[in-house]
């Protein structure tokens, strides 16, 4: 008797599991996920942007922001709340594991540049109360603010991050330059920009765009209005929005950061 109810156990629930799906399956079809998809596949947020920011942002911004508001930057956070595209001196990447994970990286062949991936965080929907593009905009008008009252650069963020404000600020006001709807963010990166005395683009530069090849821009030639042509002319490289000579700051800093044993 004992063992007729076993067989019959044992049938049932083998005909069970051969006719339910695996669990990972059940808990997407659960979700109204189709098997072989996630709640946020690489098709969704292709750059990363939510799950490497929003907890972060969520946990880390009004601390960041009450630093800079107060005149000094004085934990770390850099890296969550002000993000930068690649650190890539002349093609070759040289930022630290830290920089490489966290940076603003366009999809490959353009992986040492970051300008899809900037406008992909400022557009980035609002989620768990967190606005991205809201947090920038907001502590880089506070960056503004304490510069605009005369407050140093390095002593405001830090002399590794100094750097990292340079090229962020740089990489969005040109993702933001043609974009009526980023205009304020646009306004406020400027002013950072101007502030820092770095370079920036003359107005009728940016706005020459689509020009043809061969147009005169400030008493250079544009060529044919290209992404690359306009980043050179802004003073940036095309692989990643860092000038030059910023790029030769950061690399003076990194060699004084490893005497230190920091990580820029």
């Amino acid at each position: 008797m004992i063992r007729g109810c076993l067989c019959v156990f044992l049938c049932l629930s083998l005909h069970n599991s051969c006719h339910r799906p695996p669990l990972m399956i059940r808990s997407t079809m659960a979700q109204g996920i189709p098997p072989g998809q996630s709640s946020k596949s690489d098709k969704v947020d292709p750059y990363r942007i939510g799950s490497r920011f929003i907890s972060k942002q969520a946990r880390i911004f009004p601390q960041a922001l009450k630093e800079i508001q107060g005149g000094r930057k004085s934990s770390h956070w850099m890296w969550y709340i002000i993000p930068t595209p690649p650190y890539a001196p002349g093609g070759v990447e040289r930022g630290s594991g830290t920089n490489r994970e966290w940076a603003l990286r366009d999809l490959p062949p353009n992986d040492l540049k970051g300008n899809d991936a900037a406008r992909a965080f400022l557009y980035y929907p609002e989620e768990g109360g967190v606005n991205l593009r809201k947090n920038y905009y907001e502590i880089i008008t506070a960056v503004g603010d304490q510069l605009e009252q005369g407050n140093d650069p390095v002593s405001l963020m830090g002399y590794l991050d100094d750097p990292k404000l340079r090229s962020s600020v740089r990489l969005f006001e040109f993702v933001t330059r043609e974009d009526a709807e980023m205009e304020d963010v646009h306004a406020a990166c400027l002013r950072v920009l101007t502030l820092l005395k770095e370079d920036v683009m003359p107005p009728a530069a940016s706005k020459s765009k689509a020009a043809p090849a061969g147009k005169v821009v400030e008493g250079k030639e544009e060529e044919q209005g290209t992404e690359e042509a306009l980043e050179k002319e802004a003073g940036a490289t095309v692989d990643g929005g860092v000038s030059s000579a910023l790029a030769e700051k950061m690399e003076e800093l990194r060699v004084e950061a490893g005497r230190k044993g920091k990580e820029l």
